[in-house]
């Protein structure tokens, strides 16, 4: 069979799929066609490393016959520093260059750029291409600045998706009026280095599409998040500083949460509710050894007492491990049908057998919850003592957990020695009763995103 004899749609999808996007280069020079074909498919994404490369890049586009595939480019991505001591040499021409590539692609989606602020001010002809373009849907600054939110306040595309890490510190005003044109667009912010104080009652302007919020290094609390995102579905906060509003009468609220997560957090501060929470994802909880001076397990209980997580997460030290056993964790978490405990490596000076009487206080509470189906207990860097698992004791109490929880199907257990997956199975005619089934390795596991999918998960293991 003649490939060349085929419609162009199918001779494209079949390159794509057997040769891949590493062989086209090579492809569109076997024959006119092919290069009409695959040239399209082949710029539609641009990706630079250097000055140096761009140059190279802009001049081939340069010519007539190249310069009819700049339209065909979707997206832009550019690494590298215009103040870089190699690429003086190259300034201005390269600035110039990287203005009238972007106002050739009429049809750029995305653009990204490691140095934005510096890029808009060795050249402001870039900034004023970014404006003129219509259809950007999403932007991913590093670097960014006041002339960067100079020139998002006047930008009119599409933007969808918002990505920006900052040079300095940026003042939340500031941030959300430049943003404020795309508030009808926008469905996805992330921030690193934002101060967003609950005072600063000055930022009117509330983006309602936006379903995901991640915030990194910042500074706010969940009264103003909650004002300005009330519709978020996912957020991830990360090494952010949640103050307290003082002004607050009662305890924020959103309505439904899919994924909540918080990396390096003080939880004090943190107070929200949530009806119901898909996943809850918290680490590190490390008890009374953390940098604030003190423990973090009340928070904590706090916060999973007023969020109801179907799916819950934990990453903790050893220490906060006996500090949740302390607590009854169970009852905090009536509605959980998947938990994850998992231990950071660090030494401790507690020893093993306290640590698994821990981790089985924790197992005996969790008889108070009603929809747990699957457990997961991972132990690294677990101190000298006896071998985690398997131990017996252990095994009794997720024997007796399996009896009194008929919803649980499945326990993953794991350690650095080792790890075990055991499948409950229940026996109709003799009550119901719980039979463990250990099973090797993740056979259970592989294949299964147990993380987004927790429903075909269900229902796997009930096969």
């Amino acid at each position: 069979m003649n490939l060349l004899g085929i419609g162009d749609d199918i001779l494209l999808h079949i390159l794509r799929i057997s040769l891949g996007r590493e062989a086209l280069p090579d492809v569109v020079l076997v024959c006119r066609r092919l290069y009409h074909l695959g040239m399209p498919f082949l710029v539609a994404n641009v990706y630079v490393s250097s000055i140096k490369s761009f140059i190279r890049f802009s001049k081939f586009m340069d010519s007539e016959a190249s310069s009819r595939w700049l339209p065909h480019i979707r997206s832009l991505i550019t690494f590298f520093s215009p103040y870089s001591t190699e690429n003086q040499r190259y300034f201005p021409s390269w600035a110039s260059r990287v203005a009238t590539i972007i106002r050739l692609s009429s049809k750029l989606e995305v653009f990204q750029s490691d140095c934005i602020e510096d890029l808009l001010e060795a050249e402001p002809m870039i900034g004023e291409a970014l404006i003129e373009c219509r259809s950007l849907t999403r932007l991913h600054f590093q670097g960014a600045g006041t002339a960067t939110l100079d020139m998002l306040a006047l930008m009119r595309s599409p933007i969808r998706e918002f990505n920006v890490t900052a040079k300095h510190p940026l003042k939340g005003m500031n941030a959300f009026s430049a943003l404020s044109p795309f508030h009808s667009t926008v469905t996805s912010v992330h921030i690193t280095w934002l101060s967003l104080l609950p005072n600063e009652s000055q930022v009117q302007t509330t983006f309602p599409k936006v379903r995901n919020l991640s915030l990194l290094y910042s500074t706010s609390s969940t009264p103003t998040l909650l004002r300005i995102f009330p519709n978020a579905r996912s957020i991830f906060l990360a090494s952010c500083q949640m103050s307290s509003d003082s002004k607050a009468s009662n305890t924020p609220s959103w309505g439904k949460l899919d994924h909540l997560h918080f990396s390096g957090m003080d939880l004090s501060e943190m107070v929200l509710s949530c009806p119901g929470t898909g996943k809850l994802v918290v680490s590190c909880l490390d008890g009374e050894g953390g940098t604030s001076g003190r423990s973090d397990t009340k928070p904590f209980l706090r916060l999973v007492e007023g969020t109801y997580p179907r799916h819950l997460d934990v990453l903790a030290t050893q220490a906060s491990i006996i500090e949740l056993s302390e607590c009854g964790l169970g009852r905090f978490i009536p509605r959980t049908e998947m938990f994850m405990l998992h231990t950071v490596d660090m030494k401790s000076n507690q020893n093993a057998d306290r640590i698994m009487e821990s981790v089985g206080m924790i197992v005996d509470s969790l008889k108070s919850t009603s929809c747990l189906f699957y457990l997961d207990i991972s132990l690294r860097g677990s101190p000298t003592g006896p071998t985690l698992f398997p131990n017996e004791s252990l095994q009794e109490r997720i024997q007796d957990l399996a009896d009194a929880s008929p919803s649980l199907l499945a326990v993953w257990l794991c350690d650095d020695d080792g790890s075990e997956f055991w499948n409950v199975r229940r026996d109709p005619e003799d009550s119901g009763k719980a039979e463990l089934r250990k099973m090797p390795g993740q056979t259970c596991l592989d294949n299964w995103s147990v993380q987004y999918y927790p429903a075909s998960f269900h229902d796997h293991l009930r096969a």
